[in-house]
């Protein structure tokens, strides 16, 4: 009976012991959970999609990405919609100039630097004289704005209402005009400098990707220059898709340097972010970066080493952000308003009798509601018909029915005069 209650007390211990050590699915599923770290990063960061499984191995985290657009991947981390541990912008200036954004970033390291610069086609540069030496440090905003308006340059850049490189760039001819750039305000804009800036913009898109294909069609035709981040200029000039190379120029009096902040929104997940952050600023993830993206390392040590990756000799001013959010917005209203060439659009609108089904005509009818300005937020205000936008809409069911023709109305101030920047007012 003794030896029975031994072995019976030591299989009953052996049990609990497996029992104990073996993890049911649903504790399996918490741990794999916790253990991934999920990172909203903007579009433009793609080509660093292949330190996922680098980070992995180094760390032990499970780092996984998810691509958005800058202005949605803001407003969601705004909102705290953001569904993510992390987020990875080209810089966060915006996001943290709203009490808002500020309460959701729990912490931030810069991980690499890539200032906004312009791209000009060799041959244009010679034409300018922006190939000599002795330019370099002498051609600023403002001088890229009256060559602009004088038909000289032609580039291709990211919508300013949508991406950081386009913004950067219009703050930059605001901040050069107005030999002002800290503490610009509203009242600084000179809108005769912006008009003759936009007079170059020939080239429209909405991501570097799509920019860059165009660019290598059209370039020395519709366009002969771009304007990006030196890390995506560096790389068209490295692929030898170009017609020609071509001649980047870092305006005089400062460029805009994305810094690209990694930003911990899960204080849940601290530890996790602190060894990312630490992988990522090592030697190992900095030469990486440097090498394959082209983006200059915050670590000085590699920056040293790898100083041979990037032009040499171009004076490095930063540029500052004016923490101005009045400015910020209003220079995306003038652009979306007054300064772009007005849209034009045709809404095919189906009335049929099977819209009467499933909600879907009140579908249309919010969705038209929508693109009228009934959306307040970051991206409805973006996606709002614009002043002087033309509108055709056209029904149809079982036959095509006459258009109907709308004009958004233009606003009072002459977008080529004056200073100060008009509010936006709400469409009726």
């Amino acid at each position: 009976m003794k030896r029975m209650t031994r072995w019976g007390c030591l299989a009953i211990l052996l049990l609990c012991l497996t029992a104990c050590g073996k993890k049911t699915p649903e504790q399996s599923a918490a741990k794999a959970a916790v253990e991934t770290f999920t990172v909203l990063a903007t579009s433009d960061l793609k080509d660093a999609q292949p330190l996922e499984q680098m980070a992995e191995q180094a760390t032990g985290v499970k780092l996984r990405f998810r691509f958005g657009g800058t202005m949605e991947s803001t407003e969601a981390v705004q909102n705290g919609q953001a569904n993510a541990d992390a987020a990875w912008f080209a810089n966060a200036k915006y996001l943290l100039s709203d009490p808002q954004g500020q309460a959701r970033v729990k912490l931030q390291e810069k991980i690499m630097l890539s200032p906004i610069v312009v791209g000009i086609s060799q041959s244009q540069a010679k034409v300018l004289g922006w190939d000599q030496p002795d330019m370099a440090n002498k051609v600023t905003w403002s001088v890229i704005a009256k060559a602009a308006k004088a038909g000289q340059l032609r580039y291709a850049l990211s919508n300013p209402a949508t991406s950081n490189q386009g913004f950067m760039a219009l703050m930059g001819v605001v901040a050069s005009a107005a030999q002002k750039s800290e503490a610009l305000t509203v009242s600084d804009v000179d809108r005769a400098a912006i008009s003759d800036f936009i007079r170059g913009y020939k080239l429209v898109g909405d991501n570097s990707s799509y920019l860059s294909d165009k660019f290598m069609e059209q370039q020395n035709t519709r366009v002969n220059a771009f304007i990006n981040y030196e890390s995506w200029l560096l790389s068209l000039n490295q692929s030898g898709k170009l017609k020609e190379p071509l001649t980047l120029i870092y305006p005089h009096e400062g460029v805009a340097t994305a810094d690209y902040p990694l930003m911990l929104l899960n204080d849940a997940k601290r530890a996790q972010y602190q060894k990312v952050v630490e992988y990522l600023k090592s030697d190992a993830a900095q030469t990486w970066l440097a090498k394959t993206t082209l983006r200059r390392p915050v670590n000085s040590e590699v920056a040293k080493a790898q100083a041979g990756l990037f032009p040499q000799g171009s004076m490095l001013v930063e540029l500052p952000f004016s923490t101005d959010r009045a400015l910020a917005d209003g220079l995306i209203n003038a652009y979306l308003n007054e300064f772009r060439t007005p849209i034009a659009s045709t809404f095919v609108l189906d009335i049929s009798g099977s819209m009467n089904s499933s909600g879907r005509r009140q579908q249309l009818v919010e969705s038209l509601q929508y693109i009228a300005g009934d959306d307040a937020s970051l991206t409805g205000r973006i996606a709002r018909l614009t002043s002087r936008e033309r509108i055709w809409m056209l029904p149809f069911s079982d036959r095509v029915y006459a258009s109907t023709y709308f004009q958004m109305p233009g606003l009072q101030k002459d977008a080529a005069s004056g200073k100060g920047l008009t509010p936006q007012a709400d469409s009726e």
